[in-house]
């Protein structure tokens, strides 16, 4: 009876937010513990239903890269990073685009539909409504930016009451390209910016962005991005450095955009800057489904 008082609670503390999101465009980028536990897929998977049903259009953008990393192994393929981002051979990418597509998003689509949801699942390559060029001229090899998005795709899917569920491969205009593998979490936020969508959310198992001490940064504008990208590791040399590497606020004396931003443009909109789509990260394993509920229904940092 408590568990059934509880979940009264939540949904009438709830309503406020579910009438401001309904009819908006929420994209979720899954990954993390989230991805893996068994438990946590079933939680994420009612939560997107829940979502659905209320009258909210979730878009999920997801990842795989342990998945890959496991395929790569048993075929002993070795990989090669370069400051944290896999360089993708023409090889590798056979294999990521196999394993994303071919596994990681068929199973979060089977998922999803299993538990009453309408799950469409698509990668950048049909329709070829992601293209991408490469990441510092080929610096990592076929690991791509993205540099446009066709929305219309994406709207199309939603319009038919469709969940789009979006593998983070990006096709090349030339033809016969293998394609490009991207970065799940540039993925979710330029399509977010590109389909006008409320807000974003990322579901990790890394706590966010954390300043020269390591504490988390609730908050962040471009500017504030922008002077992080030079502060050094957290050392004691470190903390005695900038004062920029610390200060929750911009230099500029621009106001900080919540982690859980909500504002954003409609459809059509002009493009957003990068600190619109900033957004609280999920972690914790099995805390992350309650941490990113707290945060898509609220719009304050997390706790």
């Amino acid at each position: 009876m408590k568990t059934k008082i509880d979940t009264v609670k939540t949904l009438l503390e709830a309503l406020p937010f579910i009438k401001e999101f309904s009819n908006e465009i929420v994209v979720i980028k899954y990954g993390g513990a989230a991805q893996t536990s068994d438990t946590l897929k079933a939680k994420f998977a009612k939560d997107v239903l829940l979502m659905y049903l209320v009258g909210i259009r979730p878009v999920i953008v997801h990842g795989g890269g342990p998945r890959i990393n496991e395929m790569l192994s048993k075929l002993d393929i070795p990989t090669e990073f370069i400051e944290g981002q896999r360089v993708t051979t023409p090889e590798i990418m056979r294999i990521v685009e196999m394993v994303l597509c071919g596994d990681v998003n068929n199973d979060i689509v089977a998922l999803l539909n299993s538990h009453g949801a309408r799950a469409f699942g698509v990668n950048g390559k049909d329709a070829q409504f992601v293209t991408a060029k490469p990441k510092d001229e080929g610096k990592w090899g076929l690991t791509g930016i993205i540099d446009h998005v066709n929305a219309d795709v994406v709207h199309r899917l939603i319009d038919e009451k469709f969940i789009p569920v979006i593998a983070p491969i990006a096709s090349d205009k030339e033809t016969g390209h293998p394609g490009y593998n991207i970065n799940a979490d540039l993925a979710a936020s330029k399509i977010a910016g590109a389909i006008g969508a409320k807000k974003v959310v990322f579901m990790t198992d890394t706590p966010g962005v954390l300043d020269a001490d390591g504490k988390l940064l609730s908050s962040l504008t471009e500017e504030r991005v922008e002077a992080l990208k030079g502060c050094p590791r957290s050392t004691p040399a470190s903390r005695r450095s900038s004062a920029a590497c610390r200060k929750p606020t911009s230099s500029t004396g621009a106001s900080n955009t919540r982690s859980c931003s909500n504002s954003s443009p409609k459809r059509g909109s002009a493009r957003r800057s990068r600190s619109d789509l900033l957004s609280h990260r999920s972690h914790k394993g099995k805390e992350c489904l309650t941490e990113w509920r707290s945060c898509f229904f609220a719009s304050s940092p997390a706790r």
